[in-house]
Formats: structure tokens, C-alpha cells, sequence
């Protein structure tokens, strides 16, 4: 009897309007899985334009490695080293997280960050020329980084904890609030005459 009821059921279905009457609920798009890095050696690999968003990366090193256009929206670095890895161009959002890694000389010129974290990072001799949207960068190193025009008026944490010796600054610098080169320091860029 139930068998007899459906398929009366599925005729009437197709007599008024096709099997669309009974379809199911759209199915929804199938969502992008989350690439994972966990203890691999990259040295030196490109990822230039690549989208990122989310992916994770955990005790990878990443050193020489060429992020160059790529979307790092809340993507996750913990324990990587990214020794002189190129960012330029990078998309970065408040999700973006850098944990306990090393950026040593690395690229990130006129970046703007858009509150990405930076917590406990060695960005020691790095480039952040005109980089803004600074978000946490309590226990930051930026020794010998060049500093001319970046912007960390947004930057929060606590500030007590970063290191500033000698990075170079110039009069478009901003440091975070309460911040003060002379204090902490930084070098004035000097300008031959």
C-alpha cells in the first residue's frame, strides 16, 4: 500500500511541475577544506597568489619562502620559521595569526596587516617600510628592522615587551601609543647631506 501510495505521489509530482516538487534542499556548496602544514621542511617554497585563507601552519619551516599575492586571511602560523620569506602584496585579515615564529629579515614592505596578531615574533632586520594595521605585538622583536613610514598607531598588547633597539625610523614612522623612539632605542634614519 505504501509503495502504490508514493509512486501515485511521484506521478502527480511530475504531472504538475516535474521532479522539482520533491527535490530536496539545495545542497550547499561543498566548503574549501583547510590546508594544514604540520612539522614539514618548505625552505624556499612559493605559495605567490596562492589562496591560503585559513590554512594552518604548524612547526614548518618556511624559510625563503615567496608568499607574494597570497590570501592569508586568518591563516595560522605557529612555531614557523620564516626567515627572509617574501609577504609583499599578501592578504592579510584580523583573523591572520602569527605565533612564537621567526620573520628574520623578512619582506612584509607596505603591508597593511588589517589587525593581524603577531604575538612573540622575531622580526629581527625585517622589512616593514610603510606597513600599517598592526595589531598585537606583545613580546615582538624589531631590532634592526627598518621601520621608515610603517604605522603602529593601531597596534595593541603589551608594549612593554617589545624590543625596538636600534630599528630605523624616520619622521613618517608611528609608533604605538604611549611609545616614544628615544626611549626604546630606535635609530633615526640619518640622511646624507
Amino acid at each position: 500500500m505504501k509503495i502504490q501510495h508514493f509512486l501515485l505521489l511521484g506521478a502527480v509530482g511530475l504531472v504538475l511541475g516535474g521532479p522539482a516538487v520533491f527535490a530536496a534542499e539545495p545542497t550547499p556548496a561543498p566548503k574549501k577544506p583547510i590546508r594544514e602544514f604540520l612539522h614539514q621542511y618548505l625552505h624556499g617554497k612559493s605559495y605567490k597568489g596562492e589562496d591560503l585563507k585559513g590554512a594552518k601552519f604548524t612547526r614548518v619551516n618556511l624559510a625563503k619562502s615567496n608568499f607574494e599575492g597570497a590570501n592569508l586571511d586568518g591563516a595560522t602560523f605557529r612555531q614557523v620559521r620564516l626567515t627572509h620569506a617574501n609577504f609583499v602584496g599578501s592578504i592579510f585579515g584580523e583573523e591572520t595569526k602569527f605565533r612564537e615564529c621567526t620573520l628574520n629579515e623578512a619582506e612584509l614592505e607596505g603591508l597593511d596587516l588589517k589587525g593581524a596578531d603577531f604575538h612573540r615574533i622575531n622580526l629581527r632586520g625585517a622589512n616593514l617600510k610603510n606597513s600599517k594595521g598592526w595589531g598585537d605585538i606583545s613580546d615582538c622583536t624589531f631590532c634592526d628592522a627598518d621601520l621608515r613610514g610603517a604605522d603602529f598607531s593601531r597596534a595593541k598588547g603589551d608594549l612593554d615587551t617589545v624590543q625596538w633597539t636600534d630599528a630605523v625610523y624616520d619622521d613618517k614612522t608611528v609608533f604605538p601609543p604611549g611609545v616614544k623612539a628615544e626611549d626604546v632605542g630606535a635609530t633615526r634614519e640619518v640622511k646624507p647631506e
